[in-house]
């Protein structure tokens, strides 16, 4: 069962396709850590604009918009960490 795996561990290797294979899988791409950062949360500060993208297709559009304008633990969005 993959559900439980956080995107955010597979990030950091910049492997669209085994992102893609876990998003496939049902892994969560809104499913939040300890910092409370999103997949899209990490995606954007690393300039991940594939990731960005694979999980937003996962995603319905009633749920889009909140996930850009909730910040982490930092107080960052993932619009905040895209231009910076």
């Amino acid at each position: 069962n993959v559900q439980g795996l956080p995107l955010l561990n597979y990030l950091d290797n910049f492997d669209l396709e085994t992102i893609q294979l876990l998003l496939v899988a049902g892994v969560n791409p809104l499913q939040r850590d300890s910092s409370m950062s999103t997949p899209i949360h990490k995606a954007s500060l690393l300039g991940l604009e594939g990731a960005i993208k694979l999980c937003l297709e996962k995603m319905t559009p009633g749920n889009t918009k909140s996930l850009f304008t909730k910040p982490d633990n930092s107080g960052n969005t993932p619009l905040d960490y895209a231009i910076s």
